[in-house]
């Protein structure tokens, strides 16, 4: 989760692909670590 932080919040170009899925219903019923990295790119966004 700190790596695709990081790279959400750099500013220069990544030539990088990531592919994953999540269940929204985990990041609000449990304390996913997602959760926390999706508020902060929402509040930087």
């Amino acid at each position: 989760m700190q790596l695709l932080g990081y790279l959400a919040h750099r500013r220069g170009p990544a030539a990088l692909m990531l592919l994953g899925s999540f269940r929204e219903t985990e990041l609000i019923l449990e304390d996913h670590p997602l959760a926390a990295l999706r508020q902060q790119h929402a509040r930087a966004a």
